[in-house]
């Protein structure tokens, strides 16, 4: 595949960057998401994996805290990364002990960033910019624990995202108004719903398409504004108002996290009987 140009520009910055703050640490970084799905759009995140043979220290975690991803590395976008090893690559996501993981302006030692997607997308998509290439490196790609990560998302973090964008009293439906809310809660969960059904990780551009062939046309038609607004079209939406749109948004998440629920009772009572 052929690579973006500025992202293999930032990932040779942030690598200079490592190198000096990390001197002989970075044995791999790889760069995934949207750059290597062939999805980069103009407010586009980078995202990198950065694999050591062993775990920072503290005083390198804190020296990570410390760096300013944006601005030199990656000009105006944002980077993502978050680090690993090849001995926690190789187990299930689900066993990584947390790492630092740095995400827009936010740096946490967490385990959030080391999950059964992130082990997928590494296994699948990612390039490598140092280290083995993706065919050597050594990645437990379980589909069971991605799909079971995924329907944990929706019944989790995207039930609770509904739930505050439906209630007056709640900011975040003021927030739910706005375009970014209609691109990040559309098209994240239209990703989880396809990866659900067919065990894929697809871009967010692919999501939108998709969803036309799995939500009713009336839902889906909020995937397509999504997509419309990620990419910046120029010309009328597909909604009249915010409103409208924010309704839509969240009748269409609604069904995906309903849906997915009932299968998941259903499989489980099967199994039970």
């Amino acid at each position: 595949m052929t690579l973006d140009g500025e992202a293999v520009a930032a990932g040779e910055r942030l690598l200079a960057t490592l190198d000096q703050r990390l001197p002989g640490r970075v044995a791999g970084l790889h760069l995934i998401g949207s750059a290597v799905l062939g999805d980069l759009q103009r407010r586009s995140d980078f995202d990198f994996a950065v694999i050591t043979e062993r775990p920072l220290t503290q005083p390198e975690v804190l020296a990570m805290r410390r760096l300013r991803f944006r601005g030199a590395i990656a000009g105006r976008r944002n980077v993502d990364l978050f680090f690993t090893t090849f001995d926690e690559l190789a187990r299930p996501a689900a066993e990584a002990p947390p790492g630092f993981a740095a995400c827009g302006r936010r740096r946490a030692v967490s385990s959030g960033a080391k999950h059964p997607v992130a082990w997928a997308m590494l296994a699948r998509h990612s390039v490598a910019l140092r280290g083995p290439e993706r065919r050597a490196l050594e990645v437990c790609d379980d589909d069971q624990a991605l799909r079971r990560w995924c329907r944990s998302s929706l019944d989790g973090y995207w039930r609770r995202w509904r739930a505050a964008s439906a209630s007056p009293a709640h900011w975040r439906s003021l927030w739910a108004l706005t375009p970014h809310a209609c691109v990040w809660g559309a098209l994240s969960v239209a990703r989880i719903h396809h990866t659900i059904l067919t065990g894929e990780i697809i871009s967010k551009s692919s999501a939108a398409r998709a969803a036309r062939g799995l939500w009713e046309r009336r839902l889906a038609s909020v995937a397509l504004e999504a997509l419309r607004l990620r990419r910046g079209d120029a010309g009328p939406g597909l909604f009249n108002s915010p409103w409208a749109r924010r309704r839509a948004l969240l009748e269409a998440i609604g069904r995906v996290v309903d849906a997915e629920a009932t299968a998941t009772e259903g499989a489980d009572g099967a199994a039970a009987a």
